[in-house]
């Protein structure tokens, strides 16, 4: 699934905390080289200590104990310095490739990643589709947290916000708009697709 680090992080979260409860877990953003944008990991603790979770990189150990005065600025700087080191043993060893910024999604696939993205996130999510230049393209909706709404583009990954739901199409409409899509109609597929009660 193209860009798909926000929701493959939040799947992996919502099995940590069912597994483990009494544990910490949370999504965190970090910046790095080799990735063209933001990135979110999964930072979770684990018996004393901060461990971070790519989906590229797997699980790794940000050598921090956790405290009551734990920063996320620092576990972020910790986190961003370790997986620049993982990436590029990963890209030499051809684990991973580098991602191709002139590549274009095709409809199928970009279809194909929003329906593989509503399979794995844990809470409820809506498909829209946009009307705009480049065609009709499938957007996912969604909200991770009671205050926080979620549009997944296939092309650009997740953007997120802290807000209170008004109104969904208005919100995919302008998140489309700021992703560069002259939107001139948004419409709801044909469908919820809800959670999984297993995830």
């Amino acid at each position: 699934m193209p860009k798909g680090c926000y929701i493959s992080t939040l799947a992996y979260l919502a099995k940590f905390h069912l597994e483990f409860a009494t544990e910490s877990g949370t999504p965190l953003t970090v910046l790095l080289r080799r990735f063209d944008g933001p990135h979110t990991i999964a930072l979770v603790s684990w018996q004393g200590r901060w461990w971070g979770r790519d989906e590229f990189s797997g699980v790794f150990d940000l050598q921090s104990a956790v405290s009551n005065k734990d920063d996320t600025t620092r576990l972020r700087a910790l986190a961003e310095c370790i997986l620049d080191r993982l990436s590029v043993r990963h890209l030499k060893g051809g684990y991973i490739t580098a991602p191709n910024p002139t590549s274009e999604l095709s409809d199928r696939e970009r279809c194909e990643a929003v329906h593989a993205a509503a399979t794995l996130l844990p809470c409820a999510s809506q498909l829209y589709w946009v009307g705009c230049n480049r065609g009709v393209i499938p957007l996912l909706f969604f909200q991770p947290s009671e205050r926080t709404i979620a549009v997944y583009d296939p092309a650009s990954g997740t953007a997120t916000a802290e807000c209170v739901l008004r109104s969904a199409p208005t919100v995919v409409t302008m998140v489309a708009s700021e992703l560069g899509y002259r939107a001139n109609a948004v419409w709801p597929g044909s469908r919820f697709v809800i959670a999984s009660a297993t995830r």
